[in-house]
C-alpha cells in the first residue's frame, strides 16, 4: 500500500473476516490507510512489512459499525521509522509485539493495546480519542510520551515503562494520572524523556537514559540506577530520590531551572551535573526540602559536581540548597569536576559548606613576583614553567608560573629580587599592585606597562620607576612612596589620573609634562 510519496487507502466494507495477507507499506514517504468501514471484526493476522525505504505513517480509521484487530507485527523499514495514527470513530486493537519506532498518535476513536509491547518503541501522543488496555495488559511499555494532552491510566494498569531509544528526546507537556491508587513508572532506553506533571502516587525508577521531571510530581520514591540521570525543573516534594553508585542528578533541564526534591540520598559514588553554571547566580540549582534530607554515602570526593558552561568572574553560586544538616558521610563526600567550564586560565573554584547550602565560590588566581628567574618581566603564551621562575601562584607559593597577558600582577615583600626589568616588549596586565613595606622595588627597562590597566602602590616601601609606562587606568598611591626617575631622563607613570594618598617624588634631570588628573 502506497507508492513513492503517494499515500494509498485499503477500505473494508464486509461483515467481518480474518486475513493472513501481508500488508506491505511500500511507499517511501507515502503512507498507508486501513479503513474499517464494515461490521463485526476484521483481523489482520500476518506480519506487516515496509519495503519502501523512508519514514511513513500507517493510519487506522473507520466507523463504530465494526472493529479491527492487528495480531501481526508492525515494523519500520530498513531506513525510516513507521508512525501510526488512529483517526475515525471506530476501534482498532494492537495485539502484536510491534517494533515500529515512529510516534503513535491517537486523534479520535479508540485504540486498544492487547499486548504490553504493542508500542514498546513508539512514543504515545494522545491528542484525542480513547486509549484502552486489555485486562491482561497491566504493565505496558511505551517508546515514550509526547504531546500536551493529559490522560489517566486505568485502574488495571499498575506500571508503565517509558522506553526512549538512543538519540531520541520525547517531550510530554500534559498531566499523566492514574485512576487507581498508583503506578510504578520506569524509564528505560538510552534516550531522554521530558515529563510534565504527574498526579499518581507510587514509585519511579530511572534505569537508563535521562528522565526530566518538569512539573509537579506525586511520586513517593525515585530510584536512579548507575549511568542513568534524573533532572528537571519540577518538584517531587514527597519523593526521596535514591541515587545508586554511578547515578547522576542534573540540575534543572539542560541548564535551565531548578530541580526540587523532598530528600536526596547518594548511596556511594555519583554525580550532580550543573549544565550551565551561569544560570544559577540568583537561584539554587537543586533544592532539598526535608530537614536532614540530604545524605551522602561515599568517601571524600565520591559525589562530584560536574560543572559546565561559562564561569562567572567572581562570587558564589548556590549549587544545592538543603534543610538541616548533611547526613551520612557529610559535606566531605562532595568533589568538583570543572573540566567542562569555560573560564580564564587563572580561574579558581572552591566548593564551600555553608549553613543551608553547598556553594561554589569563583575567584581569579594571580601571579606573585619572586624575581628568582633572572628578574625579567615578560609575557608568556603558557602558564607552565620549570623552576626557578620569576613568578609563583598566590594560591600556592610552591607552584612556579609565568606571566600571561591579562594577569593581575602582584609584587610584595616575599620576592627574592626586587628589580623588575621589562626589556622584551610592553606587558599588559589587568592590574598591577606593589604592596611592599620592608623592601624597595625598581621598575626599569626599555619597555613598560601598557593597556587599560592601572597601578596601585601600597605599603611603606619605595617604588622607583625608571622606565616609561603608557597604561591609561590611573595610578593610586596609598600611604607609600612612588619615585619617578632616578636622576636621568627616563621614568614615567601612565597617562591616567593619579590619586596620591602618599608621597609622589620626581627625580629626573629634565622637565616633564604630566597628563591626566592629579590629587
Amino acid at each position: 500500500i502506497g507508492n513513492g510519496a503517494a499515500t494509498a487507502t485499503l477500505t473494508y466494507n464486509g461483515s467481518g473476516d480474518t486475513t493472513d495477507r501481508v500488508i506491505n507499506l511500500a511507499g517511501t514517504s507515502g503512507g498507508a490507510v486501513l479503513d474499517m468501514s464494515g461490521t463485526n471484526t476484521l483481523t489482520f493476522s500476518g506480519n506487516f512489512t515496509a519495503t519502501g525505504v523512508g519514514a511513513k505513517t500507517l493510519t487506522l480509521q473507520g466507523s463504530t459499525s465494526g472493529s479491527a484487530l492487528i495480531t501481526g507485527q508492525i515494523v519500520d523499514s530498513t531506513a525510516g521509522a513507521t508512525s501510526l495514527t488512529k483517526t475515525g470513530s471506530g476501534t482498532w486493537t494492537l495485539s502484536g509485539a510491534n517494533t515500529y519506532s515512529g510516534d503513535t498518535t491517537l486523534v479520535a476513536g479508540t485504540l486498544t493495546l492487547d499486548n504490553k509491547l504493542a508500542i514498546q518503541n513508539s512514543a504515545l501522543n494522545c491528542s484525542g480519542g480513547t486509549l484502552a488496555f486489555s485486562p491482561s495488559v497491566t504493565t505496558p511499555t511505551f517508546g515514550g510520551l509526547s504531546g500536551s494532552t493529559g490522560f489517566s491510566l486505568p485502574t488495571t494498569v499498575t506500571g508503565l515503562t517509558l522506553n526512549v531509544g538512543a538519540g531520541l528526546t520525547k517531550t510530554y507537556a500534559g498531566t499523566l494520572g492514574s485512576d487507581g491508587t498508583g503506578i510504578t513508572l520506569t524509564k528505560s532506553g538510552a534516550g531522554v524523556q521530558i515529563l510534565g506533571s504527574t498526579t499518581f502516587a507510587g514509585s519511579t525508577a530511572v534505569n537508563a537514559g535521562k528522565l526530566y521531571l518538569n512539573g509537579a510530581s506525586g511520586t513517593s520514591a525515585i530510584a536512579v540506577a548507575a549511568n542513568a540521570t534524573l533532572g528537571g525543573t519540577g518538584s517531587a516534594a514527597a519523593a526521596t530520590a535514591t541515587i545508586a553508585s554511578g547515578g547522576l542528578v542534573e540540575a534543572g533541564a539542560r541548564g535551565q531551572g531548578m530541580l526540587t526534591l523532598g530528600s536526596l540520598a547518594f548511596t556511594n559514588t555519583g554525580s550532580i551535573a550543573v549544565t550551565d553554571i551561569g544560570n544559577y547566580a540568583a537561584s539554587p540549582a537543586i533544592r532539598v526540602l526535608n530537614s536532614d534530607g540530604l545524605t551522602t554515602g561515599g568517601g571524600p570526593g565520591s559525589v562530584t559536581f560536574a560543572l559546565r558552561g561559562t564561569a562567572p568572574a567572581g562570587g558564589t553560586v548556590h549549587l544545592l540548597d538543603y534543610a538541616g544538616s548533611i547526613a551520612g558521610t557529610g559535606f566531605g563526600a562532595f568533589g568538583l569536576d570543572t573540566s567542562g567550564l569555560t573560564a580564564g586560565p587563572r580561574a579558581l573554584f572552591t566548593l564551600t559548606d555553608n549553613p543551608g547550602y553547598v556553594g561554589l565560590t569563583f575567584s581569579v588566581d594571580k601571579p606573585v613576583w619572586t624575581g628568582a628567574g633572572g628578574g625579567a618581566w615578560v609575557t608568556s603564551p603558557s602558564l607552565t614553567v620549570a623552576p626557578p621562575a620569576n613568578w609563583t601562584l598566590a594560591s600556592n607559593a610552591a607552584t612556579p608560573t609565568n606571566f600571561i597577558a591579562g594577569d593581575a600582577a602582584l609584587f610584595d615583600d616575599t620576592a627574592a629580587a626586587t628589580t623588575v626589568t621589562i626589556s622584551a616588549a610592553d606587558v599588559s596586565p589587568v592590574s598591577v599592585t606593589f604592596n611592599n613595606t620592608y623592601r624597595d622595588y625598581v621598575l626599569q627597562g626599555g619597555y613598560g606597562i601598557s593597556g587599560g590597566t592601572g597601578l596601585t602602590k601600597a605599603g611603606y616601601g619605595r617604588l622607583i620607576v625608571t622606565n616609561d609606562n603608557t597604561y591609561t587606568g590611573g595610578t593610586t598611591i596609598n600611604g607609600s612612596v612612588v619615585q619617578v626617575g632616578d636622576g636621568g631622563t627616563t621614568g614615567a607613570l601612565g597617562t591616567g589620573p593619579i590619586a596620591n594618598g602618599g608621597l609622589l617624588e620626581f627625580n629626573r634631570s629634565d622637565t616633564i609634562a604630566m597628563a591626566g588628573e592629579h590629587d
